[in-house]
C-alpha cells in the first residue's frame, strides 16, 4: 500500500502539478495576446500559449500513462487484501484521476474560451479597417490571420 501511495503522490506532484502549472501560465498569456496591440507582441504571445498547450499535453499523457500502470495494482488486488486497503486505493486513485479529468476539462474550457475571445478581437480588428465587410468576408480575413500567425496550418495556434 505505501508502495501504491507513493506512486500516486508521484503523480500528484510531477504531471498533474505540470499540468496545472502550464494552466495557469496559458491564462496569463491569453490574456496577454488578446490585450495586446501589437502584432509582433501578439504573435509571440501566440507562440507562447502553442508551446504552453504542448506542454499541457505531454503532462497530461504523462499523467494518464502512469495511472494506467496504476490501474491494475487497484483493480487485480490479492484475496488477501484487506478492504480497508482496497477501499483506500480505490478512493485515492480516484482523487488522483478525478483531478486529471477536472484538469483537462478546464484546459479545454479555457482553450475554447481563448478561441472565441480571438476570433472577436480579430473581428474587430478587420472590421476597424474593413468597414464595409460583411460578417462572412471578416470571418474568412480573420481564418487567414489566424493561419498565418500559425505558421500556415489553421487553428494550430490555439489548438488543445
Amino acid at each position: 500500500l505505501e508502495d501504491f501511495m507513493r506512486d500516486l503522490e508521484r503523480i500528484r506532484l510531477g504531471p498533474l502539478h505540470e499540468l496545472e502549472s502550464r494552466l495557469n501560465e496559458a491564462q496569463a498569456f491569453h490574456a496577454h495576446a488578446l490585450r495586446s496591440t501589437n502584432p509582433r507582441a501578439e504573435r509571440e504571445a501566440m507562440a507562447r500559449v502553442e508551446s504552453i498547450a504542448q506542454s499541457t499535453r505531454t503532462a497530461a499523457v504523462e499523467a494518464r500513462r502512469l495511472l494506467e500502470a496504476l490501474k491494475g495494482e487497484v483493480d487485480n488486488l490479492p484475496a488477501s487484501a484487506g478492504t480497508t486497503e482496497v477501499n483506500v486505493r480505490h478512493q485515492s486513485f480516484a482523487g488522483v484521476s478525478e483531478r486529471l479529468r477536472t484538469l483537462l476539462h478546464s484546459h479545454c474550457e479555457a482553450q475554447q474560451k481563448f478561441r472565441t475571445e480571438m476570433d472577436a478581437k480579430l473581428r474587430r480588428q478587420f472590421r476597424d479597417y474593413n468597414f464595409e465587410a460583411d460578417d462572412t468576408t471578416l470571418a474568412a480575413m480573420a481564418d487567414g490571420h489566424r493561419s498565418d500567425q500559425s505558421g500556415g496550418r489553421p487553428g494550430s495556434s490555439t489548438s488543445q
